[in-house]
């Protein structure tokens, strides 16, 4: 039994999300603040997905609604932002704040959690980098 136990935790050791490909993006990036608007990390997500989901199969996960005139939604950008507040690697939105910082250390940690089994998608990662950082449509603050 316990031989079953260990199997399952080195599976889960390397089981691999869309969450992973999110996370080390924004450990990548050059900025540390970020907009803790859902709805901004619903546009970027579903901007992201619709044009990497072919090439990183990992974002087909991400499931979206569309209720016009309201923005796209989907249950996995709060998943997102919790899974990654529980693992202490952000600091979770507060209605008061308009920011989640991610620290250098809590990146570094990132990175070196899942940046290699990531790695055959650096490139794919980089471009998602550069949606999240940018000024007018992605998450980073200044």
């Amino acid at each position: 039994m316990a031989s079953d136990i260990q199997v399952i935790k080195e599976r889960l050791k390397n089981f691999t999300t869309y969450v992973d490909v999110f996370a080390l993006a924004l450990a990548r990036s050059s900025k540390t603040h970020f907009r803790a608007d859902t709805n901004s990390w619903a546009s970027v997500m579903y901007k992201v997905c619709q044009e990497h989901k072919t090439r990183l199969p990992l974002l087909r996960e991400v499931s979206f609604s569309e209720r016009p005139p309201l923005a796209h939604q989907s249950d996995q950008v709060y998943e997102l932002i919790a899974v990654l507040a529980k693992a202490g690697e952000l600091s979770l939105p507060n209605p008061q704040f308009e920011h989640i910082a991610i620290d250098e250390p809590r990146k570094e940690r990132i990175r070196n959690a899942i940046g290699d089994r990531l790695a055959e998608y650096n490139d794919v990662i980089g471009e998602i980098t550069k949606i999240i950082e940018d000024p007018r449509e992605g998450l980073a603050s200044s």
